[in-house]
């Protein structure tokens, strides 16, 4: 029955997300890391990763990347708190946009989808449109 429910939370969780993305401004997005490349391929997303290959990019990539970001209109990078900030926060600062700590190993892993998903819509849309943000998750 807990697994039923679960499988009901995320269900729900999907139809909601597809339609917080459908008609917004931007499918792009920025990661240090490259730890979303799934989501964003099943929501149709673009993930543009400063890191690849579990590498800090040369100086002629972090230009290619930045210059990718200000074409595509980025206007946040989502960085996994676990490898550190400041990284992370220095592009940003070069960009002029916001870090957005979040972390794929999330204990309550509903919980940190909903709180992706909700800062994903806000900076790919324009103007700014909400997604519902669920309580914690309970699972026995």
């Amino acid at each position: 029955a807990n697994g039923e429910a679960f499988i009901g939370k995320i269900q729900s969780f999907d139809r909601d997300l597809r339609a917080a993305l459908n008609g917004v401004a931007s499918r792009a997005f920025l990661v240090f890391h490259p730890a979303w490349g799934y989501f964003a391929r099943d929501y149709g997303l673009e993930m543009l990763p400063v890191e690849v290959g579990g590498q800090e990019p040369s100086a002629t990539e972090l230009a290619e990347v930045l210059r990718t970001a200000r074409r595509r209109g980025v206007r946040a990078i989502f960085a996994q708190p676990e490898f550190g900030l400041s990284a992370a926060q220095t592009v940003a600062a070069e960009l002029g946009v916001e870090v957005i700590p979040t972390s794929p190993l999330e204990e309550d892993w509903l919980h940190m989808m909903h709180c992706l998903a909700s800062n994903l819509v806000r900076v790919l849309s324009e103007p700014e449109k909400p997604f519902p943000l669920a309580g914690p998750v309970e699972v026995e």
